[in-house]
């Protein structure tokens, strides 16, 4: 056809017409003209899954000030306008992991962003944590069909087990590039291979939406430098420290004292002592 170009691509079809905005079609539903044309590969796919009944997850990683952020909120306002809903910001972006829990338990076919997860617990809490978290949303939720937007600086923050729950992996290269794979799970073998299937240049996020977030994100910081110098005053005082130390002291042995009791005696435990 003179003038136009049809490129098939399975369930997409994108239409290309001079003079005009970019039309890209998901089943007869068409997607909003500001959806960046050469990101349909990725959100096919999440559409897709959904379509299966399954939910998906969505690793960022890049270094320093290239973009995680910013294209994760935009990747969500895309999804959202695509399934005409509203992105709300101060509901669905957190930079610790119980409001993503609270917001799951009501949310169907929807998208959520945890963003910078690695720096709210102690990495030892935090692998136990994500590792139940990946375990309820990848294995048991995936009929709610939501999908989860996580950034990090490195997949090394990661359990293997936890990277292999992943659907994509999104390296920011730059400003606005991100490159994008696909993880493929073979089972049997208990190996993952990434499979690249593309590059893309993406916009930022709504005015609105990047203020929002930006304040959101200064609290956070706030209020974790608050409780890092409280935590370094205390351990400048060595008085508080010591007194602590022989609070504990004193309470285990109190505790050892009526252990010996009990088992010599064979009486009940006085609940009452360990109230005080």
């Amino acid at each position: 056809m003179a003038g136009r170009d049809i490129l098939d691509t399975g369930q997409f079809g994108i239409d290309f017409q001079p003079f005009e905005s970019n039309r890209i079609v998901y089943f007869s539903d068409p997607i909003p003209p500001d959806f960046y044309p050469n990101s349909y590969f990725l959100m096919r796919q999440i559409l897709w899954r959904q379509r299966q009944n399954m939910n998906s997850f969505i690793l960022i990683v890049g270094a320093v000030r290239t973009g995680k952020s910013y294209f994760g909120l935009k990747f969500c306002e895309d999804y959202c306008n695509i399934s005409n809903i509203q992105y709300d910001v101060n509901k669905q972006c957190s930079f610790d992991i119980k409001p993503f829990l609270y917001w799951s338990k009501d949310a169907h076919d929807n998208i959520f962003m945890l963003d910078e997860i690695q720096a709210s617990l102690a990495p030892q809490d935090w692998y136990t944590v994500l590792a139940k978290v990946f375990n309820v949303f990848c294995q048991t939720q995936g009929f709610r069909r939501n999908i989860l937007v996580m950034t990090l600086p490195n997949v090394a923050f990661l359990l293997k087990s936890i990277r292999f729950m992943c659907n994509y992996i999104i390296e920011t290269m730059s400003q606005g590039n991100v490159s994008i794979r696909k993880l493929s799970m073979n089972h049997a073998l208990g190996k993952g291979y990434l499979e690249f299937i593309g590059t893309i240049h993406f916009r930022k996020p709504s005015y609105n939406t990047i203020q929002d977030y930006e304040l959101m994100k200064k609290d956070w910081n706030d209020k974790r430098l608050i409780s890092d110098i409280n935590y370094i005053e205390m351990l400048e005082r060595p008085s508080d420290y010591e007194i602590k130390r022989q609070k504990y002291f004193d309470l285990r042995m109190r505790k050892l004292q009526l252990d010996v009791e009990l088992r010599e005696n064979k009486i009940k435990p006085d609940k009452s002592v360990w109230s005080k």
